[in-house]
């Protein structure tokens, strides 16, 4: 299966607690603007940040959605910050904080 591409990973399902990444959080982020190059720049910026766990290019209200996990609030706040208050670009952002996780048996 792996060499026809049907699987493309093997998986280790972390506990982000006690990784010490305790808080889970999803940000819906708005961009100003949509042309490929600013497309492009953001998803770069984004996937150097080791909090960034999962991105999302989707369609409706808002451009992206962010699967964050982070030892606790101030970490988000400083990412808050560095990389959305910093960017120009960004228009406006949403944040979901995980109460707690509900495992469907997926393993996603």
């Amino acid at each position: 299966m792996r060499s026809e591409g049907v699987i493309v990973a093997d998986v280790a399902v972390v506990n982000p607690a006690i990784a010490g990444e305790a808080v889970t959080i999803h940000t819906l982020v708005s961009l100003e603007r949509e042309r490929s190059f600013d497309l492009d720049a953001f998803v770069r910026k984004i996937r150097q940040r080791p909090e960034v766990k999962k991105i999302w290019y989707v369609t409706g209200e808002v451009d992206f959605v962010l699967l964050l996990r982070l030892p606790g609030m101030d970490q988000y706040a400083d990412f808050v910050q560095e990389v959305f208050h910093a960017d120009e670009n960004v228009k406006s952002f949403k944040t979901i904080v995980a109460i707690r996780e509900i495992e469907t048996g997926g393993g996603v």
